[in-house]
């Protein structure tokens, strides 16, 4: 049996339940010839959610999507830089740093995304390196943010008072180059969390989550997630949601709302 074909022996698996799906991209700051590849397989049935660094985003970048429809911004940090000592793993908003300096980071970064991409930006935070001290992640919903992003499989019960969904297949190989996983096992971590969901080894409510990085990854990636978007239009119950939805920031009728978790 092929990896496509283990997919959609999955996706049959789920009988007429609905599999929700969404798709992140990280690290953006200006327009380029991997973003601009990115934006064109954005649509209704294939929605982005662009995670932006606010203390380099470039008004050309809120230019080039300011019209564009089924992309929404994801806050990613503020300035993406490591301030975690070595030996320990990059981190920016870890524990290494004053709580009051790092909120004020965060509430700045939220107010330049506003001002760049208006009701564009969405109060959801991506840490970089998807990691975030307990602390920091606690005190979020203070300063305004309604939800955190983060990698592999959510906790049942979020301790935050966040909408807390994160992504679940990173297509970058970041200890092997920096290239593409490969198809088969891009294929094999999808199948594993839409199995995982539907027979109850995690959260089944959590939209399975692909994640791609525009500015590193080879065009390998992106024509992986070309052919994943056609192979999904074959499943009637399979949908690809848009951040607004998946954290709870529409209503029925597509305009932004706010409930707090």
């Amino acid at each position: 049996m092929s990896d496509w074909q283990a997919l959609s022996r999955e996706l049959g698996a789920w009988g007429r339940r609905p599999v929700n799906l969404w798709w992140r991209d990280d690290d953006a700051v200006e327009p380029s010839a991997a973003l601009e590849a990115l934006l064109e397989m954005a649509g209704p049935a294939s929605p982005l959610a662009l995670a932006v660094i606010p203390a380099l985003a470039r008004p050309a970048l809120a230019r080039r999507i300011g019209g564009t429809e089924h992309v929404d911004v994801l806050q990613h940090g503020y300035a993406h830089a490591n301030h975690a000592p070595p030996p320990e793993k990059k981190s920016e908003l870890g524990p290494h740093r004053a709580l009051a300096e790092m909120t004020g980071e965060m509430a700045a970064g939220r107010a330049r995304l506003t001002a760049l991409f208006g009701g564009k930006a969405l109060p959801v935070m991506v840490p970089p390196w998807n990691r975030i001290g307990d602390e920091t992640a606690a005190a979020l919903a203070g300063i305004g943010f309604h939800g955190l992003s983060l990698y592999r499989p959510r906790e049942a019960t979020s301790r935050f008072r966040l909408a807390v969904v994160n992504v679940h297949v990173d297509l970058v190989d970041w200890r092997q180059g920096r290239g593409f996983i490969g198809e088969a096992r891009a294929l094999a971590a999808l199948v594993e969390h839409l199995r995982d969901r539907r027979e109850g080894r995690v959260d089944a409510d959590e939209p399975t989550g692909v994640l791609t990085h525009h500015a590193a990854q080879p065009p390998e990636a992106g024509a992986f997630m070309a052919e994943l978007f056609a192979r999904a239009r074959a499943h009637e119950t399979l949908r690809w949601l848009p951040a607004t939805e998946v954290f709870g920031l529409a209503n029925a009728s597509g305009r932004p709302v706010l409930k707090r978790p």
